[in-house]
């Protein structure tokens, strides 16, 4: 008997997959492939579904997770889709596993898909790979079926087994689902489809529910020896082990093609070793708070940009976590998008389109750049951003707060197009949530807003607030904690809002805007709009759906905007109560603490 075994702990994901395969064979040489295919379902070989069988089994090997599991889905629905799934052995070298999958599947080209079936098992002592749409159909729904009725049992015992068949094939999948007996029915279903909040059931050390769920999967095969008419019987025993941490993301136990979402991403060191030249200097876009970006190529010459996590940052590798969860599923085109990732040994990489033109602190605080941007251009990027942001706060599946928004972390394609990036101090929240609190602040200082900086609470409107510096960075060129008059420095929302009242705005526009062609009244009225999303009154600022609605009706009245946060007094207030004490920045190991430039850092799981 062979045992295989295999786990990857992933903590901030969603789900933990534990896989435990016990194969039942004849001892073969490793080199020997025994295949299973069943010759009854075929298909075209120039069909829909032989294209993407084909792109299939070339982009699995890609999908490596780094722990010998490879998963992959193409197609746009039955009956095209093309599956295949292929897992090592636990304590299989990763070269050694790739190598496996990649002779299975040079075999079984060279078997033409077992006279082009659509149903192909193939493996040895190392690997084996199943493509076989059925299968994966077939278990969703017993899995289904068996959760209800595991629900359903007594108060000491919630289980419950099943046996069906797979459409298409001689084979049968027989499962066991339980779950905790502590849980009600209701509770279960609800934690089952994501509705319980993780204060439902307290539960002593653990902060969150955590629902087990075992499903035992045996798959028969049974071929008759043509001489001594016996029957060899090969079987595949499969324990999942399912942690459904809430209010993360909510799946429906069963949906096992789902890991594929993020274990598709992700990339070899090796492959972005190459694509960025070993990292060299001369591909180094900049530096974050947590590592080099730098610039690259993939073997079918898409370009990327490399954010790659300095080894000794303890926090890199939770933002690094962060980010994959967050944005893998954020798809906007205001939002930069997540190509992949790297997670081998100390190597952290996170690997996003590459977008032409940088940031846009690198055009609007840049003497000659900043031409470069006329009015036209800079409304349409301050309207890119509010679309973003509408999107991570109302539209996206859950609310999410950024907390770093700034010039630096908005991207700007061939077009002048913004992206919002940087998510790895975002947080999530369920969309009934609106706000949340910390002792530990995150973000970058005259971005920040005055309850978030001073207090530690922070909700969709601190967002606003950054969003409102940003604007008037844009109008006037200048940063908020540097910005200089002729009457030597002073806060960029003080003056802003004093030239309001005044009704002196034109004066502090960004010269390059008077020396090219646009409306002098749009853009006061958008600094307008700037101060009144940085009011220091939390209720008085907009949301981000009023913003997108007045940049989109230029003729709505708006209201006066309130005393800007931090606004500069000739006396110091004395009503101001105290505010969070930051003497845990300093010399504290893992802080990180800089004005508008460098972000404040200290990521705090959820």
């Amino acid at each position: 008997m062979t045992i295989l075994a295999i786990g990857k702990p992933l903590a901030f994901f969603c789900l933990t997959f534990v896989y435990q395969i016990n194969v039942v064979i004849k001892a073969q040489p490793e080199e020997d492939y025994s295949n299973n295919c069943d010759e009854r379902y075929t298909y075209t070989p120039k069909s829909k579904y032989g294209e993407n069988l084909d792109e299939a089994m070339s982009s699995l090997p890609e999908t490596n997770s780094g722990y010998g599991f490879f998963n992959i889905s193409v197609g746009e629905g039955p009956p095209d889709t093309a599956n295949a799934i292929s897992l090592c052995r636990g304590d299989v070298e990763p070269r050694t596993c790739v190598g496996c999958l990649m002779n299975a599947i040079a075999q079984i080209r060279q078997l033409a898909y077992c006279g082009n079936s659509r149903v192909v098992h193939t493996y040895n002592d190392i690997c084996f790979l199943i493509s076989d749409i059925c299968f994966f159909l077939a278990l969703s729904q017993l899995l289904g079926n068996l959760r209800g009725k595991a629900a359903d049992g007594g108060s000491l015992l919630k289980f419950a087994t099943g046996k069906t068949s797979v459409a298409k094939s001689s084979e049968s999948i027989y499962a066991l689902v339980q779950c905790t007996p502590d849980l009600s029915t209701e509770q279960y279903k609800d934690t089952s489809t994501g509705t319980t909040q993780k204060r439902a059931i307290i539960i002593p050390v653990v902060f969150v529910i955590v629902v087990v769920i075992s499903v035992a999967m045996y798959i028969v095969w049974r071929r008759r020896k043509e001489t001594l008419g016996s029957e060899v019987k090969k079987i595949l025993c499969i324990l999942l082990e399912l942690h459904l941490m809430l209010p993360l993301f909510s799946y429906v136990v069963g949906e096992i093609m789902d890991i594929s979402i993020v274990e598709s991403l992700h990339y070899d060191f090796h492959t972005i070793c190459t694509a960025t030249n070993d990292f060299s200097e001369n591909k180094k876009l900049g530096q974050g708070g947590f590592g080099y970006v730098y610039e690259g190529e993939l073997p079918n010459g898409q370009a990327i940009a490399v954010k790659r996590l300095f080894r000794e940052s303890k926090q890199g590798e939770v933002e690094f976590k962060n980010e994959v969860l967050l944005v893998a599923k954020l798809q906007h085109r205001n939002l930069v998008r997540l190509i992949g990732f790297t997670l081998e040994g100390t190597e952290r990489l996170l690997i996003y389109e590459f977008v032409t033109n940088s940031s846009l602190d690198k055009f609007i605080f840049d003497p000659t750049k900043r031409l470069l941007l006329d009015w036209d251009t800079r409304y349409k990027i301050i309207g890119g951003i509010a679309r973003g942001l509408l999107y991570l706060h109302e539209d996206s599946r859950l609310r999410i707060i950024h907390r770093d928004l700034k010039a630096a972390n908005i991207l700007l394609d061939s077009n002048m197009d913004p992206k919002i990036a940087d998510f790895g101090m975002a947080r999530l929240f369920n969309p009934g949530e609106i706000e949340g609190s910390t002792n530990r602040i995150v973000g970058t200082f005259g971005y920040m807003a005055p309850e978030y900086a001073l207090y530690g609470q922070f909700s969709v409107k601190s967002d606003v607030f950054s969003f409102g510096v940003l604007v008037l960075e844009i109008v006037v060129g200048q940063r908020n904690q540097r910005f200089r008059t002729r009457q030597g420095f002073e806060g960029l929302l003080t003056y802003a809002w004093k030239c309001l009242q005044d009704g002196t705005v034109s004066s502090m526009l960004d010269p390059t805007l008077k020396k090219i062609s646009g409306s002098l009244h749009e853009m006061i009225r958008t600094i307008h709009i700037g101060l009144l999303c940085v009011q220091n009154n939390v209720a008085d600022r907009p949301t981000m759906a009023e913003v997108v609605h007045i940049l989109k009706s230029a003729s709505l009245p708006l209201p006066k905007p309130l005393e800007p946060a931090f606004f500069m007094h000739t006396s110091v207030d004395e009503q101001m109560p105290n505010p969070i004490q930051y003497h845990h920045f300093g010399n504290n190991e893992g802080s990180q603490f800089s004005m508008n430039d460098v972000t404040v850092t200290d990521i705090v799981p959820r």
